[in-house]
């Protein structure tokens, strides 16, 4: 299931979202007959019927919807962060991934293979998201174990990941300013969230910006700063050249206005 790939910070449960899989001891109620062999198109069908309400579960911030298809003693495994083990873990999860998520963006899960016995089966498929236009943003693969209990499927352990290669080396931007009239700490701070979310959703769950304030009461001026961190190569352009990119720095154009015109602003490359 992959609540790590909910639109990825990228991540996708980003990324992320993301193999060898360790399982627990079988728990099914159902026990295959001596020398059958299960019927894996079937058994394929209906995991693709799972992923696809499970897809459904989450384009509709469903949280409980979402986490309604785990066991309890699931773990998920997303890009970028420790593994979440039990449901309330994995809601936690859940949760940060539909805060972050871009507004109209749709998520798809495709299963490409499915493998193993009726009791314990094996997925592994393709994450698809795209944004409001239509415009595919990511894309990602994932493998799920499911197993059958009390007659149902539920997934016991997931790890799911971007296609998207990870930045060899980085370069960043520096930004610092005064906090100018008309804009607040707590505006600025959601107007960055949000730029984060679209930048996660192109496939780069570890670039973006991270807004800070000093801490030093004596210091008087240039007491806010935020920095991005971009990947290497053509990275940083395919990133600013995005519609998402686009569309979320037009929201955010205002109060990034006021704040540029009093800004020091810096692009820097990594010197060792």
């Amino acid at each position: 299931m992959k609540n790590n790939r909910i639109f990825p910070l990228m991540a996708a449960c980003t990324v992320l979202f993301f193999m060898t899989i360790g399982c627990n001891t079988p728990k099914s109620d159902t026990a295959n007959k001596a020398g059958a062999k299960p019927d894996m198109g079937a058994i394929k069908a209906e995991i693709q019927a799972k992923e696809t309400a499970f897809a459904a579960a989450q384009n509709a911030d469903d949280v409980d919807g979402v986490v309604a298809f785990y066991a309890d003693d699931a773990v998920s495994m997303g890009e970028g962060k420790p593994a979440g083990k039990g449901k309330e873990a994995i809601k936690k999860e859940v949760l940060a991934s539909i805060a972050n998520r871009v507004k109209g963006t749709v998520i798809t899960f495709d299963v490409e293979d499915v493998y193993g016995s009726e009791d314990q089966v094996t997925e592994v498929g393709k994450t698809t998201i795209k944004d409001a236009t239509g415009n595919v943003t990511y894309t990602g693969k994932y493998m799920a174990v499911w197993e059958k209990r009390k007659g149902e499927y539920v997934c016991i352990r997931d790890i799911s990941n971007s296609d998207a290669p990870q930045p060899a080396a980085a370069a960043k931007s520096i930004h610092v300013f005064d906090m100018p009239n008309g804009v607040t700490e707590a505006q600025f701070a959601a107007d960055i969230k949000d730029v984060n979310a679209a930048i996660a959703s192109i496939g780069y769950p570890n670039a973006g910006y991270t807004f800070y304030k000093t801490s030093d009461n004596s210091v008087k001026n240039n007491r806010y700063y935020f920095e991005g961190v971009w990947p290497a190569g053509d990275g940083y352009k395919k990133i600013h050249e995005h519609p998402a990119f686009l569309e979320a720095s037009e929201k955010v154009g205002l109060s990034y206005a006021k704040i540029k015109a009093v800004e020091m602003y810096r692009k820097l490359e990594k010197v060792n």
